[in-house]
């Protein structure tokens, strides 16, 4: 009932407003496999009524742009699983390429600085031995619950590849971001086997370290490996520069 219809009175009120006389609204909705996307409306002014040709012609119309959205929306889900790690659900290293891409692009034109955490776990071919390689999946996938639980709605979080994983903290110094990275240290320490010590080691680098932040990263990462493991280091940003954990 268009006097009761709360977007009917609005238009009327807005034809209105604007000294025009709305005379019909033709309200289809965008529907497939039950599933309604939205809705077109057709309006007619003064006198004027849309014919029973045109108003099938609309049918016709709102079916193909129904099954266009849809198609749409089936894309950007299979889209949306292919940039995904099927174990962690999170974000798989293609996706990362491409949000590096983008943190670059803001950097040059905003000058926006962002950091990237290289986390790897200690000994994880030790913890399949000892506890099977269900219990290393369930590690991994509690893990991306603790990265995914631990960032902001700015952060990203990335699995890598076997037990490294990767983190892009945008607007953050590696200062700034190695308080993060102790965050989800200690988070990994407290929350998987405390009796068998599940620990990781972390890369931090920004921005300002040159334009493979990755790499720099992941440099950083071993370097908290060779320094006894469970630590965190900042990548160096000159030759002169000693990493710091």
């Amino acid at each position: 009932d268009p006097e009761k219809d709360n977007l009917s009175c609005h238009l009327f009120f807005l034809f209105r407003k604007n000294g025009l006389i709305l005379n019909q609204i033709y309200a289809v909705p965008l529907v497939t496999e039950e599933v309604i996307h939205g809705v077109f409306l057709t309006c007619t002014l003064d006198n004027n009524v849309l014919s029973w040709e045109e108003r099938k012609l609309i049918d016709t119309v709102c079916e193909e742009i129904a099954a266009g959205i849809s198609k749409i929306k089936a894309e950007q889900v299979l889209k949306e699983l292919a940039a995904r790690d099927s174990l962690t659900d999170l974000l798989n290293r293609r996706r990362l390429s491409e949000k590096i891409r983008e943190q670059e692009e803001r950097k040059k034109r905003y000058n926006e600085p962002y950091s990237f955490l290289y986390i790897d776990i200690d000994d994880f071919k030790k913890c399949n031995d000892t506890f099977g390689h269900r219990e290393g999946d369930k590690v991994l996938k509690k893990i991306g619950e603790i990265l995914k639980n631990s960032l902001r709605n700015t952060d990203s979080a990335y699995r890598l590849g076997g037990e490294e994983f990767g983190i892009v903290l945008p607007h953050l110094t590696k200062e700034k971001a190695k308080k993060v990275a102790e965050r989800i240290k200690k988070e990994i320490q407290k929350k998987l086997y405390p009796s068998h010590k599940i620990t990781v080691s972390i890369g931090v680098a920004d921005s300002r370290d040159g334009e493979d932040v990755l790499k720099k990263a992941d440099e950083a990462m071993y370097e908290a490996k060779r320094k006894g493991k469970n630590k965190i280091c900042l990548a160096i940003s000159s030759p002169d520069e000693t990493p710091n954990s």
